[in-house]
């Protein structure tokens, strides 16, 4: 199943795509989504944000995703963005979207809610949230 990684910003948001052999799109996972003005922020099944800050959350709810993995700050602050409640889960140690197992991590950040996160299909993606550093755009 290959596993394809994109950027929806230089500075945070990651596209997970994973699809069958035939090039069917099995899973479609973002970590993090910016609010960005452009129309590049489709459909997801899953959102994983990393932290409370409102670009990596504040283009959930154009995504329509199917579930918002969240801490619970974040989750307060999508509610009052317009994201329906129904759609909020707890980020968990480990959990499961679609074909990928989810694991999250603490990590050094300004926000302590902070989490990376690892996603496993056939290959393995590590997404720690920001990941541009002074302005270089570093391949992923």
């Amino acid at each position: 199943m290959p596993v394809v990684l994109r950027p929806l910003d230089p500075w945070c948001g990651t596209v997970v795509d994973c699809h069958d052999e035939s090039g069917e799109r099995l899973t479609r996972v973002f970590v993090d989504v910016t609010d960005v003005k452009r129309s590049q922020v489709k459909r997801a099944d899953a959102v994983i944000v990393t932290h409370p800050y409102r670009d990596h959350y504040g283009g959930v709810p154009r995504t329509g995703p199917e579930v918002v993995y969240s801490d619970e700050v974040t989750a307060a602050l999508l509610e009052l963005e317009g994201v329906d409640p129904g759609r909020l889960e707890r980020v968990k140690r480990c959990f499961e979207v679609g074909v990928f197992v989810v694991e999250t991590y603490p990590i050094n950040h300004a926000v302590p809610e902070a989490r990376a996160v690892l996603l496993e299909a056939d290959a393995r993606a590590l997404i720690t949230g920001d990941w541009c550093a002074l302005g270089e755009h570093p391949p992923l």
